[in-house]
């Protein structure tokens, strides 16, 4: 769309509430439930191309943070994240790109409360 200036909101990070949001600087939406995909993986460090390396400005890979974009449906034992398309943000120039993963061990749909990606059921 449109949308090209996002700023990343929510309180403090923590095992309690690791949502945060994507919220579009300009307008009221849209707006997007992110999650730092380290406070359930522990490791999540996806090759990203030379391409979105160039589009963020991105020199070292200390200032390289990812966020991933969550569906949080009415029952949340059907929540998932998009692994595959994660949102790499350079947090020394305060720029991003949302990255297409050609990896298979990134689902675009992993529901983290049945452990499944999308061919197992969110339930």
């Amino acid at each position: 769309e449109n949308a090209r200036r996002f700023v990343l909101l929510g309180g403090r990070e923590d095992a309690k509430n690791p949502f945060l949001w994507l919220q579009c600087a300009d307008s009221r939406e849209p707006c997007f439930a992110v999650v730092d995909p380290r406070a359930f993986f522990g490791r999540y460090d996806p090759p990203l191309s030379g391409e979105d390396r160039r589009a963020i400005g991105l020199r070292e890979d200390r200032y390289l943070r990812f966020v991933v974009l969550a569906t949080v449906p009415r029952d949340v034992r059907r929540l998932s994240f998009n692994l595959k398309c994660p949102v790499a943000i350079n947090l020394e120039t305060n720029t991003a790109v949302q990255a297409i993963l050609d990896d298979p061990a990134y689902p675009i749909r992993y529901c983290p409360l049945s452990g499944g990606t999308e061919a197992a059921p969110c339930w």
